[in-house]
């Protein structure tokens, strides 16, 4: 934790925004304010990724953020369902998927609305026919895996640079490139 993180005010959870008996007209109001919200959540996670593996490639980042966005979107249902029991599918069902959606539009250019919804079909399928949230992250992780197919570039990059210093350590600076 740096320095500046201790006068930091510290924000509410994103999913703060729904609760316990709220009506249908105020879920609908703050799904619609929470898909943006949302959206830059995911993206300032999918970015965290990149760094972590300090991806020079961004290719495969589109990917990623949609990996991170089903994901996150799928636990997100999951969790504001639960106050909106018996009521959740229909309605508001349509309107968390369609602010989801409209958000992720405005990110996402050239934008496949046909595609997006048949994605999004198969990963929440997908996850909610697992038990354990491990087995939920272990499906994410092997989606992730099988959409990131130049992890090749990652590897030479890295591999070519560390390979490099250490031979210019070892003989010399004139075995630098």
């Amino acid at each position: 934790m740096g320095l500046f993180a201790l006068f930091k005010k510290k924000e509410d959870p994103l999913l703060a925004a729904f609760y316990e008996g709220m009506s249908d007209d105020e879920a609908v109001v703050s799904l619609k304010d929470f898909a943006p919200r949302f959206l830059g959540f995911v993206q300032r996670f999918s970015i965290q990724f990149y760094r972590d593996i300090h991806s020079h490639d961004a290719e495969g980042f589109p990917a990623v953020r949609e990996e991170y966005f089903f994901l996150l979107s799928f636990f997100v249902q999951k969790h504001i369902s639960c106050y909106f029991a018996g009521r959740w599918h229909g309605h508001l069902d349509c309107v968390f998927h369609d602010s989801l959606a409209a958000a992720f539009v405005k990110g996402a250019k050239p934008f496949d609305r046909d595609a997006f919804d048949a994605l999004w079909a198969s990963r929440f399928a997908g996850y909610a026919s697992q038990k354990e949230p491990a087995m939920v992250l272990a499906m994410f992780n092997a989606h992730l895996q099988a959409r990131l197919f130049n992890w090749h570039k990652l590897v030479t990059h890295h591999s070519g640079q560390i390979a490099m210093e250490a031979l210019a350590e070892l003989m010399g600076e004139a075995f630098r490139v």
